[in-house]
């Protein structure tokens, strides 16, 4: 931290930066109807929960405020392998050091591991909470899904992005026909940003949302669609300006002049033709190359890959100038992903 910027928070009366992009579930806004349902669910003895919802949404952050009010263990991404998920598996159930060789079970493996965790926890093992599950093998998720299915009490919750129903779940229908609770993680709305922003700042010793305006919080939401992380990351672009010019408030000026956007979902999708409705749908899950969006569209129209490649580069260039995606550097190479306050309308449709 600069000298300038240490000065600016001491006469804001914050301790840090309450914008740096750090998971702080006790901070957590909205969703509380979903933390219900999931705590109520898992209660109730329902195995297996889903939480989809797109980059930024909130999800981890979500599975780790649920980490904090239930005995629950946090796996930030599946196990690799058969023998990386035994050896977690493992470590939760049974510990490690000298107190697992001193009481742990002898000789464990996949086939006798429900057996040796149901001695232990006699129906009150805890809940699994493993993010990034899009991310999973399908072999290694077959193996959760059996030992899950055979230990006494044990519930599983899995956070991916929306990519994990057709490309594992659809495909794994052992698992897919068990799960009783799926939730899809919307955007907050303008009142829980305001709140966010508001629990942020006072979490360092500062009152209310100051220096922040409302107008300022309400653009903050327009131009981020209201994704949480999206949000954190202007307010702490914001916060970084004001500290250079040593400002008393952050009002609208801030925000370079961007203008909310006041059309809905509906009238989104209804301005755009079908292919072009069907590529941001392929670059709602990650962001991509012309190149990667040719090999994952359905184009039969194209008599071949150049024809397809200059289609779709045309499309992304007159969705890029109506402010619908926006091109990043990535390396070497430029990928197109959604702005923001498309991912929300996206979501919500």
């Amino acid at each position: 931290m600069t000298s300038e910027t240490s000065n600016w928070f001491s006469k804001t009366g914050w301790s840090k930066n309450p914008f740096a992009l750090e998971i702080r579930p006790e901070l957590f806004v909205g969703c509380a109807g979903i933390i219900s349902e999931l705590e109520n669910g898992m209660s109730a003895g329902q195995k297996y929960a889903v939480v989809l919802g797109p980059t930024g949404a909130g999800k981890t952050t979500l599975l780790k405020k649920l980490a904090m009010q239930s005995p629950c263990f946090y796996l930030p991404k599946p196990p690799a392998t058969k023998d990386e998920l035994l050896s977690v598996f493992s470590q939760i159930y049974f510990g490690t050091g000298i107190a697992r060789k001193l009481f742990g079970p002898r000789d464990v493996s996949l086939y006798n591991f429900a057996e040796n965790a149901n001695k232990k926890y006699k129906g009150k093992p805890p809940i699994l909470l493993i993010d990034e599950a899009n991310e999973s093998d399908i072999d290694v998720l077959e193996w959760f899904r059996a030992l899950i299915d055979q230990i006494e009490g044990q519930s599983a919750i899995f956070a991916g992005l929306p990519s994990f129903k057709p490309t594992h779940l659809d495909k794994l229908e052992t698992l897919s026909q068990r799960v009783t609770i799926s939730i899809n993680m919307n955007s907050l709305t303008k009142d829980e940003v305001f709140e966010l922003i508001r629990k942020r700042i006072e979490s360092v010793g500062g009152r209310g949302v100051d220096p922040f305006t409302s107008d300022t919080i309400f653009k903050i939401y327009s131009k981020t669609g209201g994704f949480p992380r999206e949000v954190i990351k202007i307010c702490n672009s914001l916060v970084l300006k004001a500290s250079t010019r040593d400002a008393a408030i952050i009002d609208i000026s801030y925000l370079d002049g961007a203008e909310p956007t006041n059309f809905d979902a509906d009238e989104l999708l209804s301005t755009l033709t079908q292919k072009q409705v069907h590529l941001l749908e392929i670059l709602s899950k990650e962001p991509l190359t012309p190149t990667d969006i040719v090999s994952k569209a359905d184009l039969p129209e194209y008599k071949t890959k150049a024809h397809a490649l200059r289609g779709v580069n045309n499309m992304l260039r007159r969705l890029e100038a109506s402010n619908l995606v926006c091109r990043e550097k990535k390396g070497k190479r430029y990928k197109y992903a959604l702005e923001p306050k498309i991912k929300t309308l996206l979501v919500k449709a």
